[in-house]
């Protein structure tokens, strides 16, 4: 069973799964009040928004309005 389990991670772990491991990750930070915190962050090439207080951590992909059409916003 130990052989099994080992077999069954180590394949996950070479499967070829790049798209985490290679993600390009930039930061800018605000501070809004004393305790919210939000980041804008870009990962493989779009935006998202990072929000944090006392309470917890939010996050969400930031759009544009393009044409009349909600698309994600790319990363300048």
């Amino acid at each position: 069973m130990k052989k099994l389990l080992g077999i069954i991670v180590l394949g996950l772990l070479l499967s070829g799964n790049t798209g985490v491991v290679n993600a390009n990750v930039t930061f800018d930070k605000y501070r809004l009040g004393n305790t919210l915190n939000v980041k804008v962050t870009c990962v493989n090439g779009y935006k998202f928004v990072i929000v944090q207080d006392e309470d917890g951590i939010a996050v969400t992909q930031y759009f544009i309005e393009k044409d009349g059409n909600s698309v994600p916003a790319k990363c300048s």
